[in-house]
């Protein structure tokens, strides 16, 4: 348990002896002054502090075993703009460093950045000119004997960014919009020899923000084999295979994603589709699943009426003109603070709910498009309270009662509204897509079935030895996997390696979507596909998260899963209290282990032990 005071105007964090671990320096730019900010007070347990116009309090609200939580309030006397605030902290025990630069840094829920998965401190500061910056919910650094971990305690209306240098961290909120009235920040501190319970007690944390975590939702989405060419004549194909095979009854959501819509902003269905919302989800429904439907509310076609008539509605730049995004067409962005902004949406969202639509996938509300607007309608919101915004009217819109999958959305702006969240980037049918997620799975793990259901993507199984389609997707440029660029580089997944993806999967523990053409699988693919959905796992632990990436070794309650990443066959160690005799999930086919496994490349076993 660790404990705020003061020293010379500075805070500190003392452990249960009254040893000094951290020293800790609030920090505030405004228009009128910017820098380190001397604290005084704290005997009545707020510690206060003034940047020109700008009060500023610190005090304690929580302490656990691992964290230190911490209130923030800036109290402006008058509107002001405000750049930044947060807190420095020096990492420091008995004057020796906390955490050297061999220390492993992860960013954590990270949106931006250079650590979406562990890596050594040192080389990325020498990437980054001897400092290096995250923009995530928090971040950690694993040192010898100690772990630090900061982050943000909840619902924030401004982004938060991490900045290490190798002596100091800072965590501290990117304001950069006029502050009007009192704004509370809530921050985490966390210090533990245990790195693992340090992130799993951050999620336990976080989850008091969080909806009540439901069931894994499982389903079908048109995505990943169709993408933008789907039609109302391949759903109908889709849901007469899946309820031809051992899959029906299996799968409760069949959602449309993009395609369906006539251009962005104009969510009409477009001519592949019938024109009205309930003959759509009246068919998906009597066919025995509950409809969800895809939308991406931040962003209007510019040639959508409203982008040529009525402007107010759009987030403007510097000049006062309409911002023009890039994207796969240009793009204006809806401004989620004006009133008719407000009024449109949750119009859509309610005709869309009442007609039968359950599940509301929710894109493209990217960060970079969130940093191009230097302003909103309202001026005192921060970016992350605007991208927050556009899922408060949707929840409003469709109730409680309705799935709201956050995709593409940062995810400090989904808590409490989420009910399942995306961790990774799009998952596509080769093999650099599938090491590329297995790392961004790893490093949030911890916040499945606590913070909300983790969504992996898609379970994918179609390849060549899965399927007799000539065409497994969409036309693309063809490019050689070297390691680095991944998007759908090489050849094709083969079947190992997407059993190996259905793997991870499975660990994630989270939700549980086909998206291949189910009517082109063959008997190998569906066999494969249904044993998913027969015994689904909790979310597992990544055993080597901090001596392998990707991780090798997942452990849930009664699951283990080794993977070999390698390119060539490999030999992985097993966890000490491994039984010696164990069942191949996938096969039923009981094994008996020696101390290690021998997996050829790309190669994955899966056991129930």
């Amino acid at each position: 348990m660790h404990h705020l005071t003061d020293s010379a105007g500075q805070l500190a964090l003392l452990d249960a002896t009254g040893q000094k671990v951290l020293g800790a320096v609030l920090l505030c730019d405004t228009a009128e002054a910017q820098g380190p900010v001397p604290m005084t007070g704290g005997d009545d347990g707020v510690w206060r502090g003034r940047q020109g116009s700008v009060l500023l309090e610190v005090r304690e609200t929580g302490t656990g075993t691992d964290f230190t939580e911490l209130s923030l309030l800036v109290v402006p006397h008058q509107a002001v703009r405000v750049e930044r605030v947060g807190l420095r902290l020096t990492m420091g025990v008995g004057g020796r460093p906390l955490l050297a630069k061999d220390a492993q840094l992860v960013a954590l829920g990270e949106s931006l950045g250079a650590a979406r998965r562990v890596t050594e401190l040192g080389q990325l500061l020498d990437a980054g000119e001897g400092r290096v910056t995250l923009h995530a919910i928090g971040a950690l650094l694993k040192g010898a004997a100690q772990a630090l971990l900061v982050g943000i305690g909840g619902v924030t209306p401004d982004f938060p960014a991490i900045t290490a240098d190798g002596e100091t961290v800072e965590i501290v909120l990117e304001v950069g919009h006029s502050v009007c009235q009192p704004v509370e920040y809530r921050l985490v501190i966390g210090l533990s020899t245990d790195p693992f319970a340090l992130l799993e007690s951050y999620g336990d944390l976080l989850a008091r923000n969080g909806r009540r975590v439901g069931d894994i939702p499982t389903g079908w989405n048109s995505w990943d084999y169709y993408q933008g060419a789907v039609t109302m004549d391949d759903i109908r194909a889709e849901m007469a295979a899946i309820n031809a095979s051992p899959l029906r009854g299996k799968l409760k959501y069949l959602t449309i994603d993009m395609g369906w819509e006539n251009c962005w902003g104009d969510w009409r269905p477009n001519r592949k589709f019938p024109a009205d919302y309930a003959a759509i989800a009246d068919e998906i429904r009597a066919a025995g699943f509950t409809p969800g439907i895809w939308l991406a509310p931040l962003q209007a076609s510019t040639y959508l009426p409203a982008a040529r008539h009525d402007r107010e509605m759009f987030c403007r730049g510097a000049d006062g003109e309409p911002i023009i995004a890039p994207g796969r067409t240009s793009y204006l962005l809806f401004d989620p603070t004006h009133p008719r902004t407000e009024k449109w949406l949750h119009g859509l969202c309610c005709e869309l709910r009442q007609s039968g639509f359950s599940l509301f996938k929710i894109d493209y509300i990217y960060r970079n498009y969130l940093d191009m607007i230097p302003q909103f309608h309202r001026p005192e919101v921060g970016r992350a309270a605007a991208a927050r915004r556009f899922l408060e009217i949707i929840r409003n819109a469709i109730g409680d009662d309705a799935h709201l999958l956050s995709c593409g959305v940062p995810l400090p702006a989904a808590f409490g509204l989420a009910d399942s969240a995306r961790i990774s980037t799009d998952i596509h049918n080769f093999w650099g897509h599938i090491r590329n997620s297995a790392l961004q799975l790893s490093v949030a793990y911890w916040l499945g079935g606590r913070v909300w259901i983790n969504d992996p993507d898609f379970a994918l199984i179609r390849s060549p030895q899965t399927s007799d389609d000539p065409y497994l997707n969409v036309p693309y440029q063809r490019t050689p996997y070297t390691g680095e660029g991944f998007w759908m580089a090489g050849d094709d997944a083969s079947f190992e390696e997407l059993k190996t993806w259905l793997t991870l999967v499975h660990l994630c523990g989270g939700s549980l979507f086909a998206s291949d053409s189910m009517p082109r699988l063959n008997q190998l693919g569906w066999h494969t596909l249904q044993r998913l959905y027969v015994e689904p796992s909790p979310p597992a632990r990544p055993l080597d998260l901090f001596e392998s990436a990707p991780p090798r070794l997942w452990l849930a309650e009664g699951r283990l899963g080794v993977i070999n990443y390698a390119d060539e066959p490999a030999e992985i160690p097993l966890p000490g209290n491994t039984p010696s005799r164990v069942t191949d999930f996938w096969t039923g086919e009981s094994l008996v282990l020696e101390a290690a496994v021998v997996l050829p490349p790309h190669g994955s076993l899966l056991l129930k032990v």
